[in-house]
């Protein structure tokens, strides 16, 4: 198969493309694809990302790119991740140099081609089967996807590393770039690459059928998510998440907290299991699934609800800043001259005498009271909220309001009796809370 045929009729079926980008690291198959890109005249810009985590030879592989663009007039940019330095706690140096190699693709806002080969979904195949995975995870990577919001393209799946390494000879390019640390077999990727595909090719004299394995498992995993696609609408009452069988959970899962995040988020094997537990195991009081860090989801008995983690407390000089973004919603506030009766929408009227130019915007917390506004007493937040109708997987997303340290305002929930206006010669602020892009 030749490799600038697989490249152009990838281009011709996908495209077109705008100046997307290429991940190029130097070594063979990122090389190849670039020059394939170039010689078809796609324009586009090589980006190397220098990961700081092999000295002189890193800085080594970064001069050999940018002198290989350079000879060749390709847009050359390098980019400094920093892995050690910006890994998460818990975070391996393998994972954090895929995040921070995604939040690069997603900076630019462009499509970015990707050199990853046939043997490459081999060695991904005995990771994902080591890790239980189900016949979506088993298919491998897709030749054209949306990972957090970033388009990648994968042109070179069809063809092996030999058939990339052959090609790149023939072009009179014979110096690419060889990362050492690939003959380390203590890292699992490189152990599957130089020892167990090696005795699984002695053993069976090919690794063909592992390649049609591939194709089934990707048809049979299309299946199964077409099938989600179709039950994701009806997906609105405890019942309907009950119904569905093991295999479509995961998929359904998914694609609801894509839609209710915007964001495509892996799913472990654990936190479905959680979810299928939590369903079978519910009896009418709410559950909390933990889902990853960030979210959770509750159980009820009118189905799933996501739970964020509440944004952090903020200060808020209102006086100098008029527009404070928190979690999900947008403050403001405005200064109202007496006698102005303009009766404000989704905003609340307080005397600016009693306001402090200071304001405490946070999340509830367990024991929070206010007074309510024409009240003589103080009521708990949480039975402000289950007056107002507002789910347990909602509260801790609605910012609180307050001055010092009494609540004065729960938008949307109930105004406090903090800064009535006792007179009509009294000015006023009012403060007001919209969702984001409304």
């Amino acid at each position: 198969m030749n490799l600038c045929e697989v490249v152009h009729g990838f281009l011709l079926s996908h495209g077109p493309f705008d100046e997307p980008l290429v991940g190029f690291s130097g070594g063979a198959d990122s090389t190849a694809l670039l020059l394939a890109l170039h010689q078809a005249g796609q324009k586009l810009t090589a980006v190397h990302c220098h990961h700081g985590l092999r000295g002189k030879s890193a800085d080594d592989d970064a001069q050999w790119c940018e002198d290989f663009c350079r000879l060749r007039g390709i847009p050359f940019h390098l980019e400094r991740l920093e892995v050690t330095a910006r890994r998460l706690a818990g975070e391996s140096c393998e994972e954090a140099g895929r995040r921070l190699r995604l939040d690069t693709w997603r900076r630019f806002g462009r499509p970015v081609f990707l050199a990853h080969h046939g043997d490459d979904q081999l060695e991904n195949l005995f990771l994902r089967l080591a890790r239980g995975a189900n016949c979506s995870g088993l298919r491998g990577m897709r030749a054209d996807t949306v990972v957090g919001g970033v388009r990648l393209l994968r042109p070179l799946l069809p063809l092996r590393r030999a058939d990339i390494e052959n090609w790149l000879c023939q072009q009179g390019v014979d110096d690419w770039r060889e990362d050492a640390t690939n003959a380390d077999s203590s890292f699992r990727r490189n152990a599957i690459r130089n020892r167990l595909l090696p005795l699984w090719r002695e053993i069976f004299g090919e690794d063909g059928g592992l390649r049609r394995s591939l194709e089934v498992l990707g048809e049979d995993a299309q299946r199964l998510d077409d099938e989600a696609e179709m039950h994701l609408p009806q997906m609105q009452s405890f019942a309907a998440w009950k119904r569905l069988p093991p295999a479509l959970l995961p998929r359904v899962l998914r694609l609801w907290l894509t839609a209710e995040t915007g964001t495509d988020r892996p799913l472990t094997h654990a936190a479905c299991s959680r979810l299928a537990a939590a369903l079978a195991a519910f009896a009418g009081e709410s559950m909390q699934v933990p889902v990853d860090e960030e979210l959770a989801i509750f159980v009820t008995q009118n189905g799933v609800e996501l739970v964020r983690e509440s944004p952090n407390p903020l200060q808020w000089n209102w006086l100098e800043k008029n527009e404070l973004p928190w979690g999900d919603w947008v403050l403001t506030a405005a200064v109202m001259s007496a006698g102005a009766d303009h009766e404000p929408q989704d905003g609340e009227r307080f005397a600016l005498k009693s306001l402090p130019p200071q304001l405490t915007v946070r999340a509830w917390r367990d024991g929070d009271r206010l007074q309510p506004f024409g009240a003589a007493f103080h009521r708990k937040v949480q039975d402000c909220f289950a007056d107002a109708h507002v789910s347990r997987a909602r509260r801790n997303r609605i910012p609180l309001i307050c001055a010092d340290d009494a609540i004065i305002w729960i938008p949307g929930v109930r105004r406090a009796e903090f800064g009535r206006l006792t007179s009509p010669h009294d000015d006023t602020v009012v403060l007001f809370c919209r969702r984001k892009g409304k």
